[in-house]
């Protein structure tokens, strides 16, 4: 789902980015800052996965998603809606992943729990790219980019799967242009998944 200027500019001062070659400085940063300090080997290094629990998994519990580390979900009368956080291979950033499976596809007494299994997943973009919450080697930036993250969900969460529900059920064609490149594949599949289920 693309988010227009005002909620891109919601995010102002906020740790996010869409340039991988700045992905790629904060990341080159933070290896370069734990280098420096002394006896490293010694210190306790932040970990994202605090940070989201801390101020990640709060925004979700309260959103109705269930699970635990980096994969929710939680259930609605059409749907599964799955939500993973993906961190980036090398670290200093990661993403929020979407996943939404129709009820009507799923397994008799499966529930994907995770966005991965879905037929449909989809991230938040603008019109430059992804967007990937960005970190420096410490707890103060992992907590803050886990903030801002959580803000967001807070806001467009519920109207992004919505949007996924609308694009999969509806009867009218989705705006293509709003639909990422891993979320339109699976919109198409999954349309025409459901047209076999009711044909």
């Amino acid at each position: 789902m693309k988010l227009n200027a005002n909620e891109l500019n919601e995010l102002a001062g906020l740790p996010f980015t869409f340039n991988p070659d700045e992905a790629a400085r904060i990341v080159m940063d933070a290896e370069l800052n734990s280098l420096a300090l002394p006896n490293s080997t010694e210190l306790v290094k932040p970990k994202i996965g605090h940070a989201w629990k801390s101020h990640l998994v709060p925004v979700l519990r309260d959103l109705g998603f269930s699970g635990k580390g980096s994969d929710f979900c939680r259930v609605t009368q059409r749907s599964f809606q799955a939500i993973s956080l993906q961190r980036f291979n090398y670290g200093g950033c990661f993403v929020v992943n979407f996943g939404m499976q129709p009820i009507i596809l799923a397994a008799e007494g499966r529930t994907p729990f995770k966005e991965i299994e879905c037929a449909v997943r989809s991230r938040w973009t603008n019109g430059n790219g992804e967007i990937w919450w960005c970190y420096e080697n410490n707890a103060k930036s992992m907590a803050a980019a886990a903030q801002a993250a959580g803000t967001l969900l807070r806001k467009h969460c519920d109207r992004h799967f919505e949007w996924l529900e609308m694009a999969v059920f509806g009867n009218t064609e989705p705006d293509w242009d709003e639909i990422h490149s891993i979320g339109r594949a699976s919109v198409v599949h999954a349309r025409i998944l459901l047209r076999s289920v009711d044909g």
